[in-house]
């Protein structure tokens, strides 16, 4: 989504829908997936294994349900809300770009 409020010159809706777009067929079939593999869970003899199965698939399931759903509509009405464009351009915490965390990774010798 930041990558998209950047290359959108900072406006949300098309950020938005940009970052629906990219990712949220895949985010939509990684669920499903995954809420088939733990629903099979639920067939199971053993009570703890079922309760298992049917948590995980259907907090699998309100997961997804709210990333493409609610998530999306949040962010379009903080659009109306927001008085300064200022805040989104700077996180409220440090993000530290993928090319500068080389230093953050262990040594070899140290597993």
């Amino acid at each position: 989504y930041r990558q998209e409020l950047q290359a959108n010159k900072w406006k949300i809706k098309p950020s938005v829908y940009g970052a629906l777009k990219e990712t949220g067929v895949s985010m939509f079939y990684t669920s499903i997936v995954l809420f088939f593999g733990f629903s099979v869970f639920t067939i199971s003899d053993f009570g703890g294994t079922v309760a298992l199965g049917a948590l995980v698939s259907a907090t699998l399931l309100f997961a997804m349900l709210s990333n493409l759903l609610l998530l999306p509509s949040l962010l379009l009405s903080l659009e109306r809300s927001i008085a300064n464009k200022e805040v989104l351009k700077k996180p409220p915490i440090n993000i530290i770009p993928e090319e500068d965390d080389n230093d953050m990774e262990l040594p070899e010798n140290q597993y």
